[in-house]
This record gives structure tokens, C-alpha cells and sequence, in this order.
């Protein structure tokens, strides 16, 4: 079974800044269980405004083999960043994953192992209104589990007033 939770802070260069406001810094923290192993998996959702919108998340990612003989065996961590554009009267929202970066991996002697990927999904909304896209993580093992875990940090940066918000999924 999956489960999620996830805690919302924000900051910003203004007393009372709020989530989805010009200079807002917005953290989410999350725990996604139950991944199967070779599927991307949604753990964040992303709204996008219509209207000029410019931001920035960055995800620190923690994944782990979850149940089974080889639980626990393995951690893998990594970084990421993606890039959000969108222009007024624009078709549609365009978000870009970097390459995953400063990756790590700590594996019990003789433990099954796992790789770390992550992505986004395709943007969904109509061109004139608000569009959404998830950011996903895709785990794949070596050994015998089948259900895989996933702690993240995400930290988004707003470059415009009502602009772009996240929540665990």
C-alpha cells in the first residue's frame, strides 16, 4: 500500500509570502511506498497557472528496496532540478528535467542494489487554463523485491505573483 504525507514551509522576500507568489521559496517534504520496481511513479504534482509563470524546483531524492528478503539492503540518493516556463497565450506549459546529479549508493555486503531515475510527465490542461504535471521516479532492482520506497525534498522557487504551487500525490 502507498503512502504519502507531506509538509509545506515557505519564505519569501515579503512578511507573509505565500505559496504561489512572485520570490516564494515553497519546501515539500514526502515518503512514497509501495513503487513497483521498472515504473515510473508519481510522488509530486505540479500546477501551472495561465499566464506568465517562470520557476524552478529543486528534489533531493532518497530510495530505498522496500519489502521482501532484500529489504532495506540498499539506499540510493541523488539531485535534480527542473526548469517551468510558461508565456500568456501560450499552447502549453514546458518543464525540464536535468540530468539526475550527485548520486549516491549504499549497499549491505552482498545486497541487492537499485538505480535511481527521475522525470516529468506529460503536461495535461487545456492551453487556456491551468495545467498540471507530475514529477516521477522510476526504481529498478537487482534482487528479489518487488515494492520499493522513495523519501524526497522538494524546494520550488517562484519567479511570478499567483504562480506555480506543488502537493505530494
Amino acid at each position: 500500500m502507498a503512502r504519502k504525507f507531506g509538509r509545506t514551509r515557505t519564505s519569501g522576500s515579503d512578511f507573509g509570502n505565500r505559496p504561489g507568489y512572485a520570490g516564494n521559496l515553497s519546501t515539500l517534504t514526502g515518503r512514497k511506498t509501495g513503487i513497483a520496481n521498472n515504473t515510473a511513479t508519481s510522488i509530486i504534482r505540479v500546477t501551472v497557472p495561465s499566464g506568465n509563470q517562470n520557476a524552478s524546483i529543486e528534489l533531493t531524492l532518497a530510495a530505498w528496496l522496500g519489502t521482501g528478503t532484500d529489504q532495506s539492503e540498499s539506499t540510493r540518493i541523488g539531485k535534480g532540478l527542473i526548469a517551468i516556463a510558461r508565456q500568456t497565450g501560450s499552447v502549453d506549459t514546458v518543464a525540464a528535467a536535468a540530468t539526475i546529479a550527485l548520486t549516491g549508493i549504499a549497499t549491505v555486503s552482498g545486497g541487492g542494489t537499485l538505480t535511481l531515475a527521475y522525470s516529468v510527465s506529460a503536461i495535461s490542461g487545456a492551453n487556456t487554463g491551468t495545467q498540471t504535471f507530475d514529477v516521477q521516479v522510476t526504481l529498478v532492482v537487482t534482487g528479489t523485491i518487488t515494492d520499493h520506497a522513495c523519501m524526497f525534498e522538494a524546494r520550488l522557487l517562484n519567479g511570478q505573483d499567483n504562480g506555480v504551487t506543488m502537493a505530494a500525490v
